[in-house]
Order: C-alpha cells, then structure tokens, then sequence
C-alpha cells in the first residue's frame, strides 16, 4: 500500500518518519550481516557435542560469489514457473513440501529429549498421567516461565496418549513448522500484495529447511513461531481492512506464542509499535484502546501457565531468577564458548547464593553487569571484538543449531537414525552448512534491500513491523542470552522481507531487458519508416581490378 496523497499532518510525518528510520536501520544492520556471511563464517563444533562450542572462520569470497550468482539464477527461474501456477497452489506447494521433509527428518532421527527439553517434555507427559513429581522439581522455580510449554506438552501429550517415546510430540512440531511456512506466504502477499513476492517467499520457504530439522527439538521455539507468525498475518490484515476480530485473533495468538517462548514479547512489542504508527498516519485514534487491549492482554496472559499450575497443585514457584541476571550472562566472556552463551554460574549459581531470593539477585547481578559494563566501556576494542563475536556466533552460524541438536541428542532407535537424518549427521554436516550458508547470505542481501525499498517505495510505516521485529530481536540477544537457535526465528521472519527485495530487484532487470528490446526494436522500425536500408558494400574496402588497394 503506497502512502496516501492528502496533505500530511506533522504527526503524521512523524509516523512516517518513525517507520522509516526503523526500515533504514534494519536494512543498514542486515547489509553488515550479509557482508560478515560473505567474507567469513560460523559454526558450531561437532566434535564437542558436551559444550555449545563455536568456530570462526574465513570465507572463500570467490566461491561465495559464486554461491550468489546460482541463487539469482536459480530463484529468477524458479519464480518464472511459479508464475505459471494459481495463488492457493503456492500455498500447498510451501506446506507440503516443508511437512514432508520435517517428518522424514523427525522420524529418520528418532530424537530423545535432554537437558532442558528433557524436564519440560517429560513434565508435560508426566502430567498428562496425573504425575505431579516434575513440577515438584526446583528447575521450575529457578524457570517458571517455561511453564507455558510445559501445559502445551501435557495437552499433547493426553490428546497422543504419549508415553516413553516423545517422537509423536516431534510430529506436532513438524506440524507447526509447517503452518508457520505457509503463515511466512500469506505474510509476505499481506505486506506485499504482488504475485512476484509471494512466488519468491515459496522459494525462500524451501531454501530454509532449519525450521524442519529443528523440529527434533523438543522445547517452545517452534510452536511459538507459527502462533507468532499468524499473529502478525491478523495485525497487517487489520492495517489493510481493520476489522475487531482480526486484533482479538491477533492478541490470542501472541498470547500463546508469549507462554510457549518468552521472547516472543519482542513480537508483541514489534506489534505494538507498528500498530501505533498505523494509528497515528490514518488518524484511527479509537483504535488506540485496541493497542492497549492487545498489549495488557499479552503482558498479563503470559502468566497464566504459572497462575493454573499453583492453583491446581498448590505448588509455589515464585518470580524466578530475574531479567537483570541473564544481562549478566549476556555480557560475560565464557572460556570454552561463544561470548555471551549459556553460563549457569551467573544465572542459577547467583540467585542459590541469593538463598533464592529474587530481589537480593537482581542487586548482586545487578553490580556484576554494572562491573563488567565498565571493564568493556574503558576498551573500545575489546568491546567491539566481544559484541562482533556475540552476533557472528548467532547470525552467521547459520544452520540455527539445528543440526547439532539432533546430533547431540540420544536416539529412540536402537540402530541410530535413519535416512536423511544419518546422511546429514554422518559426515555430511560440513556440506550441507556450506548450501545454509549461501542461502543465509543471498537471504540477508535481500532483506538489507528489502528493508531500504520500503522506503524508497514509500511504503506505510506499519509494513515496517519487520524490521522493527528485527532489530529487537538482534538487540534483545546482543544484550542478553546469546544461542544461535534463538535468532533463527528472527531469522524466518526476515524472509518477506528478503522476498520482496529480491522481487523488486528482478523487476528491475526485467524492466531493464524490456527497455533494451524495445530501444532496438524502434530503431528498426525507424530505419523501415524513413526508406532508409544498411548498405550491404558498407564497410568493405575498395580495390582495383587487380586487387590492389584504391587508397594506396
């Protein structure tokens, strides 16, 4: 939607303006991390699967050159057949496909929980039997906002009859990533309403598997990203024909997206700011109860896996370890990982010193973050090093953790996994992280031309809801907890965005074939207008009889 005609109003400049410095920004940001793919990489060590271990590493600019010019070529084919199909088919083509390869690799891996997603899986199923020892655990007091993906493990698990093998709730998660392909397409014609964007946002879609494979992972990224997904689909529907329903849809899903995954806040917030540029530009002041609706909604609803569990058990869990300490974490130096990853001693380990105490947590973090801000403030060089290594870790490793976690993880199948899985772990990682890579890269190029289009096209400030999403996300983990894994919902987000860049960059060439043709085609029918016919002697040399030269 272009911006509209009539006269602007000084708030209404500010909203446009608001929109697309926010637009600039992104694409600024996402242009440094299309230059670090191409010149360098990132990825996690599989000979360590004890530890989230990171390598850095320099690229091949010549062969990543050339990884660009196959993806151009490749896309620009492939969007001209698609072309040739119906709107819905593309729609099927993206969900089938992306179900197809996430059950293959699910149930090739027969992947077992651990860790993390071992006790909130196994809660969750505990649960569904009547077991209530997993909520006894202290795991849920030092992290009761995981709560959320523990009701939705025990939902599933009742509605399955899961019992030891977890692989069925894997299935769901095939599922959700799934819908959250098809939610990625319906996004990009809702922002973007053009067919040479959603044709492109289909290819982007198969060239992403990490969703798909990551689906082994038992844990609340993945459900939260298609909740997330359709939330944002109802917010841009409501910009483009506002209806009530679309925003009570929208705040519903956000809410289950925010208890399944807490750092889908960044979504709602990402919402919430581009819902009140859309206000401001069109003058929907009523519209303004809405936001707040939507936001108070989420804020509070967040809490409510925790509010259920402590009145159905009468188990207390407290606040848990506080903001402030995963600043902390996010800004320590590990010694045998990436900067800014996991560190127990500075999250769990601080608040048992704190006798549990939330309060008396956040202080002692409190100072430990104010300490080392300084040691980084007083050596520019170290900080920029340790901040350029925290975002390469996550942004420029871009298999998401996904391959590795299905590596590391134990196997229901006593003969090891199967099929594509076995391929992939067994030997083939370093190959098939080169293809992510590449794609990562055309991805992030395209997102960076994307983001500035929007404002060269002059697009509404509320289409800049995804740069907006972007730019908190990377922020968000550049401060606090740092994991490749995190990022790579951001990272799917970002494809409409890429999809339209790559659109518009392919009109233009066309445009430019179009001209070139056309340039010659007058020229001809000049030259058969005016009598005038090529000469066919021109250009040949005279000669004598004897072959001589005359000008000699």
């Amino acid at each position: 939607m272009e911006l509209s005609t009539e006269k602007p109003t000084w708030y209404s400049r500010l909203s446009s303006v608001a929109g697309f410095t926010a637009s600039g920004l992104g694409g600024g940001l996402l242009a440094v991390l299309a230059g670090t793919a191409f010149f360098a990489t990132t990825h996690m060590d599989t000979k360590n699967f004890c530890m989230e271990r990171i390598s850095y590493s320099w690229d091949s600019v010549l062969l990543n050159f050339l990884y660009l010019l196959t993806c151009v070529a490749v896309f620009w084919v492939l969007m001209f057949l698609l072309g040739k199909l119906p709107d819905w088919s593309m729609y099927l083509i993206a969900g089938i496909f992306v179900l197809a390869f996430a059950l293959i690799w699910v149930i090739g891996a027969q992947s077992a929980p651990n860790n993390d997603s071992g006790i909130v899986t196994q809660t969750g199923a505990k649960l569904a039997s009547g077991d209530l020892s997993g909520l006894q655990r202290s795991y849920f007091v030092y992290f009761p906002f995981q709560l959320g993906y523990v009701l939705w493990t025990q939902v599933w698990s009742s509605i399955l009859h899961v019992g030891d093998n977890y692989v069925p709730l894997e299935i769901v998660n095939a599922v959700c990533v799934a819908v959250g392909a098809v939610g990625l397409i319906r996004l990009t014609g809702l922002l973007f309403p053009d067919r040479m964007p959603m044709r492109a946002a289909v290819l982007f879609v198969l060239a992403f598997p990490q969703g798909a494979i990551f689906s082994t992972f038992l844990y609340g990224n993945i459900p939260s990203f298609a909740f997330a997904t359709w939330a944002l689909c109802a917010f841009v529907s409501h910009t483009k024909k506002p209806a009530w329903w679309k925003m009570v849809l929208c705040g519903l899903a956000l809410c289950v997206a925010v208890c399944l995954k807490l750092n889908s806040l960044i979504v709602m917030v990402a919402v919430a700011i581009a819902y009140l540029l859309w206000i401001v530009r069109n003058k929907k002041w009523l519209q303004t109860l809405a936001l707040i609706g939507l936001v108070l909604a989420v804020v509070f609803g967040k809490g409510l896996p925790q509010l259920y569990y402590e009145k159905t058990t009468g188990i207390r869990f407290g606040k848990g370890i506080p903001m402030i300490s995963w600043a902390a974490m996010g800004t320590a130096e590990g010694a045998y990982i990436a900067p800014g990853w996991y560190i127990s001693e500075l999250t769990r380990g601080t608040f048992e010193d704190s006798d549990r105490d939330p309060e008396l947590t956040a202080k002692r973090s409190g100072e430990i973050l104010k300490k080392r801000l300084g040691e980084l403030g007083s050596k520019p060089g170290e900080a920029f090093r340790f901040f350029y290594e925290k975002g390469a870790s996550q942004w420029n490793e871009t298999t998401y953790q996904s391959v590795w976690n299905t590596e590391v993880r134990g196997c229901y199948n006593e003969d090891g996994r199967t099929g594509l899985a076995r391929f992939i772990t067994d030997g083939h990682q370093e190959g098939f992280a080169q293809v992510l890579d590449a794609t990562a890269m055309f991805m992030y190029a395209c997102a960076a031309g994307g983001a500035i289009l929007l404002i060269v096209k002059k697009k509404e400030p509320e289409t800049a809801v995804l740069p907006i999403l972007f730019l908190g996300g990377f922020f968000y983990h550049e401060i606090f907890e740092a994991k490749s894994q995190y990022v790579m919902t951001y990272a799917l987000w970002l494809l409409p965005l890429a999809s339209f860049g790559f659109s518009e960059f392919v009109g233009c060439l066309e445009k430019l074939f179009r001209t070139g043709n056309r340039q010659t085609k007058e020229k001809a029918e000049t030259a058969e207008d005016t009598g005038i016919r090529p000469d066919p002697e021109e250009g040949k040399e005279e000669t004598c009889e004897d072959g001589s030269d005359v000008s000699a």
